[in-house]
């Protein structure tokens, strides 16, 4: 995870320590994704399974008293899992990929499916889906430096950006 937060009333002196980018894996490739999938549906024993993994990288750039006073960025991973058996289902959501976790999320995913009332309004799960390829993921939006970021604020918020301090 990486965070960066400063004090500094010194726009410039601020600009200069806020360098970070999106940080190498920050978010998960799409194969790393299928791995985990594979192996979660490898551990269960319920009669249909769906997993559904989430990764994200969110930075931010806060202002007060009209400077930036904070930049940063925050990780995020989730992996949810339904576990159903017949017309009984629940799932369990962690944000720990080891393979304990995994495992322990498997299974109380299956224990409170178990638990769970028939739900009348049961579908059968999808067959096999083809889904098109969807490039969501651009370099230039993702390594936006906290300064671009800044920029970007100021200019959305009607300021011109020649009026601002961070650019004398």
């Amino acid at each position: 995870m990486s965070h960066s937060s400063f004090s500094s009333r010194e726009p410039k002196r601020l600009l200069e320590r806020a360098t970070a980018l999106v940080p190498d894996g920050a978010v998960m490739p799409r194969e790393q994704a299928q791995a985990l999938i594979e192996k979660v549906v490898k551990m269960s024993k319920a009669d249909e399974i769906s997993v559904n993994v989430n990764s994200s990288y969110q930075a931010d750039v806060r202002f007060a008293a009209n400077q930036m006073s904070t930049s940063g960025g925050v990780i995020n991973g989730t992996l949810t899992v339904q576990s159903t058996f017949g017309k009984k289902h629940a799932a369990a959501v962690t944000n720990d990929l080891s393979d304990e976790s995994l495992r322990r999320t498997v299974e109380q995913s299956e224990a409170l499916a178990k638990l769970s009332p028939d739900d009348p309004e049961t579908m059968p799960g999808l067959g096999p889906q083809t889904y098109l390829p969807v490039n969501g993921y651009f370099d230039s939006t993702a390594n936006l430096s906290p300064e671009d970021r800044a920029r970007a604020s100021l200019t959305a918020r009607g300021r011109p950006l020649n009026a601002c301090p961070l650019n004398r």
